[in-house]
């Protein structure tokens, strides 16, 4: 079974299995490293949500968060209330997003 579109994420988990277990780091007891690979994406995917977005989209997200947060005429008393999230709680979203 796969995981939505981590398809791409099973073969690269997959192929790491696969070098590791040639290269006697690992050894994999199963017929398949692929059931191996689609386990670790399970839990790979209960904690890191896939966005969609791609790198450079969370760059210019985390961009924008931060351009807004630091102008008080444009995240004002309102916006809180808003977004459900106050200047400070979006400085430390924009912080848990990939930056350059």
């Amino acid at each position: 079974m796969d995981y939505g579109d981590n398809t791409k994420l099973v073969q690269e988990i997959e192929s790491t299995i696969l070098r590791l277990e040639e290269a006697n780091e690992l050894v994999v007891c199963s017929e398949t490293p692929h059931r191996v690979a689609n386990a670790i994406v399970k839990t790979i995917s209960q904690l890191v949500p896939d966005t969609g977005l791609s790198l450079l989209e969370m760059y210019g997200v985390r961009a924008l968060i931060l351009e807004a947060v630091s102008k008080p005429s444009f995240f004002d008393w309102e916006m809180p209330t808003l977004t459900g999230f106050s200047k400070e709680q979006f400085e430390e979203i924009a912080n848990k997003l990939p930056f350059e």
